[in-house]
């Protein structure tokens, strides 16, 4: 083996059973115990050594938290509007606070329930994106939930706006 192929090993830690070292709890554990990205290791910490000193940080810094939390959280909504698309996919709605990931198959339910799946719009991501997510927007999502089925007066298309002067016609 290489002088340059053992500083390495020895700079990550690997034990020549092919487990990792963390560089906080000095505890030789799995490569899956630490966080990957793209395949390669991003750091010497293991995940719970990341976790209790992202949680001290947390309560540390309550306002810096929430801002970094609601950045991460936009930037999963942003990946998925970019991938699904950024309107209804019924009526066409374009404000970004009232498009929903929608489960194309209904079940939501059975998601959240067996799979422990905590925020859909962060699943879709993870997952790669499948094609069981579509985006609509809370009104189409609402109806969908509610009678099962995409209301047929919404389509693309189809969208009428509704004055007071055709209410009034209706009354007589």
């Amino acid at each position: 083996m290489s002088l340059k192929k053992l500083r390495k090993i020895k700079e990550r830690n690997l034990n020549s059973d092919g487990t990792l070292g963390c560089s906080v709890c000095h505890q030789f554990k799995s490569p899956d115990n630490f966080c990957r990205k793209d395949g390669k290791l991003t750091y010497g910490r293991c995940r719970e050594c990341r976790r209790s000193e992202y949680d001290k940080w947390k309560k540390s810094n309550p306002g810096m938290a929430q801002k970094a939390n609601q950045r991460w959280k936009d930037n999963i909504r942003k990946q998925c509007l970019e991938h699904y698309g950024s309107e209804c996919i019924w009526c066409g709605e374009k404000d970004v606070g009232m498009l929903t990931l929608d489960h194309v198959n209904n079940d939501g339910n059975f998601e959240r329930k067996n799979l422990n799946v905590y925020w859909t719009w962060h699943h879709a991501v993870k997952t790669g994106f499948p094609n069981k997510y579509q985006i609509l927007c809370m009104g189409c999502n609402a109806y969908k939930s509610w009678y099962g089925k995409l209301p047929e007066s919404k389509k693309k298309l189809d969208i009428r706006i509704f004055s007071l002067s055709d209410y009034a016609k209706r009354e007589k």
